[in-house]
């Protein structure tokens, strides 16, 4: 794959993934057997795959919106509020972010995974 096709991959990862929750497009561009190379990966580590891709922007996902939900309960500090999408982010009738979804992606994938496996069978 030439730099610039990874740059492209790196791109649809960040943006239709991560950004925009199109977990579908995990399927597209990475392999099957696809491995997940993180020293912080939970025990038993993520699953091989796309799957494992979706685990872990789902998870990130729902942790990020939860902060931003609690984060929402405190008041803005003045520095902040001169910042229109932090304004906007804080801003609880603007809806909770799309985190949400993606956590409950990662509870409807966990029964596929091994470290559920392992953990349904303790």
């Amino acid at each position: 794959m030439s730099t610039e096709q990874n740059k492209v991959t790196a791109g649809r990862w960040f943006f239709d993934i991560i950004a925009h929750g199109h977990l579908a497009v995990a399927d597209e561009i990475f392999a099957g057997n696809h491995i997940i190379h993180d020293p912080h990966a939970p025990p038993g580590g993520w699953p091989n795959g796309p799957e494992g891709l979706k685990m872990v922007a789902s998870v990130f996902g729902g942790a990020l919106t939860i902060a931003v939900i609690l984060l929402r309960q405190v008041p803005l500090p003045a520095m902040l509020a001169r910042q229109g999408w932090i304004v906007r982010l804080h801003d609880a009738r603007s809806g909770i972010p799309y985190g949400v979804a993606l956590a409950a992606g990662a509870f409807f994938l966990l029964p596929s995974t091994e470290i559920f496996r392992v953990a349904a069978a303790i």
